[in-house]
C-alpha cells in the first residue's frame, strides 16, 4: 500500500470517478475486460486505474488463469473514505436541479406562462460570480390591482413598474442555461 499518495488522486479524472463509482455499486469479482465492457472505458485504461487503486489498497485481485478478477477491499481505509464520500455526493441534488426547485418555489406559478434561462449559465460558460439571466413571461389578464401592488393566492408579491408592468418580487438567486426549462 502506498501511504504518501492522497486519496484525492482517485478523483482527479472523470474516468477514475466513474470506475470507483461503478465498483462501489457492483462488488462482484470482475475482470478488467468485463469492467471495461460495462463501464464503456477501454480495458487498457481499466488496467491502469485498477493498478492505481490497488496501490491504495482500495481493490485487490484474484488470478483466474491469465485474468485478474478485481474486487473492492471493504476493510481498507480507502474504501471507508471513498464509499462515504460517494454516498454523500449521491444524496445531493445537482446544482441545476436545485436552482430549478428554488425558482419554482419562489415564483407564483399560476401566473407564469414561460421561463427561459439565457446568458452565460445557459451557454455553459458561467464563472463563480455569474448571475442568473432568467426571462419570466407572465399572464395577469383580469388580475390587475388598483393600488400598484398585488399578492396572489400563494402569497407572492407583485410590484407595478411604469416601464414593464407587474413584476414578481423574487428572492435573489445564484447562477443558471439558453433554453426554455419549464413549460
Amino acid at each position: 500500500m502506498v501511504f504518501h499518495k492522497s486519496l484525492l488522486t482517485v478523483l482527479n479524472s472523470k474516468t477514475k470517478q466513474k470506475i470507483v463509482g461503478f465498483l462501489l455499486k457492483h462488488e462482484a469479482l470482475m475482470s478488467e475486460r468485463e469492467i471495461a465492457a460495462v463501464s464503456g472505458v477501454s480495458h487498457m485504461s481499466i488496467n491502469r486505474i485498477m493498478r492505481e487503486l490497488a496501490e491504495m489498497n482500495f481493490v485487490h485481485f484474484v488470478r483466474a488463469g491469465r485474468a485478474h478478477l478485481w474486487r473492492i477491499n471493504r476493510g481498507s481505509y480507502a474504501f471507508h473514505i471513498l464509499s462515504g464520500l460517494f454516498n454523500t455526493l449521491s444524496q445531493k441534488t445537482a446544482p441545476f436541479e436545485d436552482l430549478k426547485r428554488t425558482i419554482l418555489d419562489k415564483l407564483p406559478l399560476p401566473f407564469v406562462e414561460n421561463l427561459i434561462l439565457f446568458g452565460s449559465i445557459a451557454m455553459g460558460t458561467e464563472r463563480f460570480d455569474s448571475d442568473i439571466d432568467l426571462y419570466v413571461q407572465v399572464n395577469l389578464e383580469g388580475k390587475t390591482p388598483s393600488n400598484g401592488r398585488r399578492e396572489d393566492p400563494a402569497g407572492h408579491s407583485w410590484t407595478e413598474t411604469p416601464e414593464k408592468g407587474f413584476l414578481p418580487t423574487v428572492a435573489s438567486l445564484p447562477a443558471f442555461l439558453p433554453r426554455s426549462i419549464f413549460r
